[in-house]
């Protein structure tokens, strides 16, 4: 493989943490590597090795015909989606023997699950780490398992030591052959691994993968969630609408871009070779696919590979690209804020705890340290992952200052910024990539190093739960309120002193009122720094 890093498209490519990011780009990361477009291939003559490339199938242009033509209720549109997604199931677990899937307990894993097991017995895998035990969602896998007649295997990793564990950062770069070192790679990598370490092995896994890209899933990165349903939609029909007009209108032609909200379509068109989509909802999912391809089934795709198994996208099915675009724009708002055009037909498949399973972060609480530890992953043995990706401060790198990295690096120890962060470690990581050439298989295989750190359940007690807190090293109530506590930016402690009520504030405005007799209030307040 021609490891050379091309820095010029390299670092135009979509960032994963970044949503809606509309620039389609299908070069790959190495000089004299590209992507194939969805939907076509690629044919070799081996007479001669003339290659031709073409598109068997464009889903976009299916699209553009099925434009309007889809049903005029919403209940219609919900009634004909759960049908298509049924038989997208039915379609993928047509092998011999028990149905496979991944079960996370979020609603498009446990419905896919749900599907599969109308058809046939059904296997679930499933992940246990600290935030899984600390949002309740390893028990509720279990119960959910026991409510539909699914067997259920859930591996024990402790993936707060090995997500930012310096000697495997590197190996988890090459493995992955992607600088962004996405937390799905890790995770469903050594998912597989444990499948197979303690004797699960079948030919494939469905995923729910794919469902947030269609079904309006981002909704909580794209707009802010407030109670007024109406208001969520208009914020984040706006917000999409302007990110579409981003390839349009360069924003620092600043007259245009601050008069973008009353500027005709094709006014707008005419300034750009892009054209902006009849359907808003086309750009949200044409956008979202694109980088879900390169990013989330780029890493589940080569996770599943490296132990012989195929994973399979229901979600993905063909027709539902041309399926959504048929929908009315008029109904949108009451399919695609937060995928209802999903969870709302899912109640009669799935148990209330499932479908009303409240919104939880990546990262729970006290157990975010990812600023703390990006710091630490340089300053760890000395340096030494941080003197491998830089090749030596000496050295002129064509493409980067090693200067700019390194001040970048000491304003960031001193002024924290998970987004500044992300943007330095794919510019480090790309570096590692570099180094990609001078590796061999064992350089990547870093879950084999793991055996005495993976253990399997198979149902879930209160003795389970105290063995996996302590496993995990997860601490207690007491051991939490025993913290030290900061508060975030735009909030403090305030105290009228008239009636020595006390407040919690954000942003200079009252938001709760602390009962001055609650024993936990009165445990908590001394500590706060």
């Amino acid at each position: 493989c021609p490891c050379e890093i091309d820095w010029h498209n390299a670092l135009k490519r979509p960032i994963p943490f970044i949503v809606m990011d509309g620039e389609e780009n299908y070069n790959a990361w190495f000089k004299g590597i590209n992507l194939m477009t969805e939907g076509s291939v690629i044919s070799i003559n081996l007479m001669d090795g003339e290659m031709s490339h073409r598109r068997y199938w464009d889903g976009y242009a299916e699209a553009q015909k099925q434009m309007g033509s889809g049903k005029s209720t919403v209940q219609s549109v919900m009634d004909e989606y759960m049908e298509l997604l049924s038989d997208a199931v039915k379609i993928r677990v047509q092998d011999d023997g028990a149905a496979q899937s991944f079960l996370s307990g979020g609603l498009d894993s446990s419905i896919i699950s749900a599907m599969a097991r109308k058809c046939k017995p059904t296997d679930t895998y499933s992940i246990a780490t600290q935030v899984t035990l600390l949002e309740g969602t390893t028990e509720m896998v279990n119960r959910l398992s026991n409510d539909l007649n699914l067997g259920n295997s859930q591996f024990v990793i402790p993936f707060h030591k090995l997500t930012f564990d310096p000697s495997l950062w590197k190996e988890r770069i090459w493995r992955a052959e992607s600088p962004y070192n996405h937390t799905d790679s890790l995770t469903k990598t050594l998912l597989h691994y444990a499948m197979k370490r303690f004797g699960f092995d079948p030919n494939y896994v469905l995923t729910g993968t794919g469902s947030d890209q269609l079904n309006g899933g981002l909704a909580r990165w794209i707009a802010p969630d407030v109670e007024n349903a109406e208001e969520n939609w208009k914020m984040m029909a706006a917000n999409i609408r302007d990110e579409e007009i981003k390839r349009m209108i360069p924003q620092r032609f600043y007259s245009m871009w601050g008069a973008r909200n009353y500027l005709s379509t094709d006014f707008i068109n005419s300034q750009n070779e892009h054209k902006m989509e009849k359907n808003p909802w086309t750009f949200y999912i044409k956008t979202n696919l694109h980088l879900n391809h390169f990013c989330l089934m780029w890493d589940e795709n080569r996770a599943g590979t490296s132990f012989g198994r195929s994973v399979r996208y229901p979600f993905l099915d063909h027709r539902f690209v041309p399926f959504m675009a048929a929908i009315p724009v008029e109904l949108h708002k009451d399919l695609f804020y937060d995928k209802q055009i999903l969870r709302e037909p899912s109640k009669k498949w799935l148990p209330d705890y499932i479908i009303n399973k409240p919104k939880t972060p990546a990262v729970t609480g006290v157990y975010d340290n990812r600023m703390d530890v990006y710091s630490a992953l340089l300053d760890a043995n000395n340096g030494a992952l941080f003197d491998e990706m830089m090749d030596g401060l000496d050295n002129a790198h064509p493409a980067i200052s090693k200067e700019g990295i390194l001040n970048e690096i000491h304003f960031l120890k001193a002024n924290p910024s998970i987004i500044r962060w992300e943007y330095l470690f794919n510019v480090l990581n790309l570096r590692l990539l570099e180094k990609l050439r001078d590796q061999d298989e064992s350089s990547m295989h870093y879950e084999s190093r793991l055996d005495g750190q993976i253990e399997m359940i198979t149902d879930y007690n209160e003795a389970t739960r105290i063995s996996l807190y302590q496993k995990l090293e997860l601490p207690t109530d007491d051991q939490i309120i025993d913290m030290r506590v900061r508060f975030a930016d735009g909030c403090s402690l305030m105290q009228d002193h008239f009636s020595k009520t006390l407040y919690l504030m954000k942003n200079d405005a009252l938001s709760y009122e602390i009962d001055p007799i609650h024993e936990a209030w009165l445990h908590f307040l001394p500590h706060i720094d």
